[in-house]
């Protein structure tokens, strides 16, 4: 890895998110591009599901229990989707913890980008509840995105926010 950082491919970062500090490291795109036109789709697939799995098992499958590193909360849920995992990506989109859990170790903004992006390819049955999250991302954005924001805080607003069932 450090001999594609030489080259000013990559860069390495140390996570400023997160207590512990995490090692990181930031590929560049003709990297991503090259691997995408000569890596198999089917491989691909393959590869985005064992990253998923490796991090799955490093929380007993609980996402929002993973430590933050930098990276897997910004892209887990592209990862899944890449995956074909839809049922997965449902219920991650569906979890009010995960939702916390990335507004405090990522940027709500981008999270409510993801909720717009994929949150139509998610099976039925958990639709209706990631409509409700990306709803209540989208109205309050202002207090998510506050530095000193924490998990129990984004809890108590989604408990103390009617649904729009309740409107």
């Amino acid at each position: 890895m450090m001999t594609i950082v030489g080259w000013s491919l990559a860069q390495k970062a140390v996570s400023t998110k997160s207590a512990q500090g995490f090692l990181s490291f930031t590929v560049h795109d003709l990297i991503i591009e090259y691997l995408q036109d000569t890596v198999p789709n089917e491989k691909q697939v393959t590869y985005h599901q064992e990253l998923v799995q490796s991090y799955s098992d490093n929380c007993d499958g609980v996402f929002s229990k993973l430590n933050p590193d930098g990276y897997i909360h910004q892209k887990l849920i592209p990862h899944l989707h890449s995956a074909l995992m839809f049922d997965e990506l449902g219920q991650l989109l569906s979890d009010i913890l995960w939702l916390a859990a990335s507004c405090v170790h990522w940027d709500p903004n981008s999270l409510l980008g993801h909720y717009k992006k994929y949150r139509l390819n998610v099976p039925q049955q958990y639709r209706d509840t990631a409509n409700e999250l990306q709803l209540f991302l989208s109205r309050h954005l202002d207090v998510l995105g506050s530095p000193l924001i924490t998990t129990e805080d984004v809890i108590q607003l989604a408990l103390a926010t009617p649904s729009r069932q309740a409107l």
